[in-house]
């Protein structure tokens, strides 16, 4: 029946907690998808800027970015406002896959606790971008779906598991984002098979970043033909 085929697509939503130090805590992963300090400032400098995206969107036509993890959205709702804040005319396809995606009322509070952070360059923005996102934000069903934001950018969200989704990802990505929970509480994120799925759809010049510096994840970055370096 068509009802037990949605149900077999739908998929376990995140679920989040405050930590004692006013962290937002994933208690399926027993890890944080932000801290209170460092999320927004660590999206812009550890993947905005560790990407050269502001280089490369003043000459590109466009930026393919790809993230492992999208959690609640700050690293692609900081390089979406980026771009805007630079005037670029560049295009911005961000495709982030997420296997437990937040309910849009749960990611809404989430956002709110967290937008005390935001850097100061960035903020004017952010309240538009994050009210169009939540207006756009996709029935919680397993596969591909696609928002297009503005005329200049368009986000694929891909829910599900990263194993068996990398796969039916192609074209070409100048940035990949990983940025998945640790790889001792989420391996497969990390894993030597995942990093050739990157490796295989990586443009001339890619750049990969991470806040990760685990030394299995170094290798297996550089095992796929990646320069590595911290």
């Amino acid at each position: 029946s068509e009802m037990s085929a949605t149900n077999e697509l739908s998929i376990e939503p995140a679920r989040w907690q405050v930590g004692d130090d006013g962290e937002l805590f994933a208690p399926l992963y027993g890890d944080v998808y932000a801290s209170r300090s460092g999320a927004w400032g660590q999206a812009l400098s550890v993947f905005v800027d560790g990407c050269e995206l502001s280089s490369r969107w003043q000459s590109a036509r466009c930026i393919r970015v790809l993230e492992t993890g999208f959690g609640l959205g700050v690293n692609f709702l900081t390089t979406w406002a980026s771009i805007k804040a630079s005037h670029s005319k560049a295009r911005l396809q961000y495709v982030a896959i997420e296997k437990h995606p937040f309910t849009v009322h749960d990611l809404r509070a989430a956002l709110q606790m967290s937008r005390s952070t935001v850097p100061k360059s960035l903020a004017p923005l952010l309240d538009e971008l994050i009210e169009r996102l939540l207006a756009q934000w996709p029935p919680l069903i397993s596969g591909f779906h696609s928002l297009p934001l503005d005329d200049q950018t368009t986000l694929t969200l891909v829910f599900g598991d990263v194993d068996s989704l990398l796969p039916s990802i192609h074209g070409c990505f100048d940035a990949f984002y990983l940025d998945g929970f640790a790889p001792d509480r989420n391996p497969a994120m990390w894993s030597l098979q995942t990093m050739q799925h990157l490796a295989r759809i990586a443009a001339q010049g890619a750049i990969v970043t991470s806040w990760c510096v685990a030394g299995s994840v170094r290798r297996a970055l550089h095992e796929v033909g990646f320069e590595v370096s911290k």
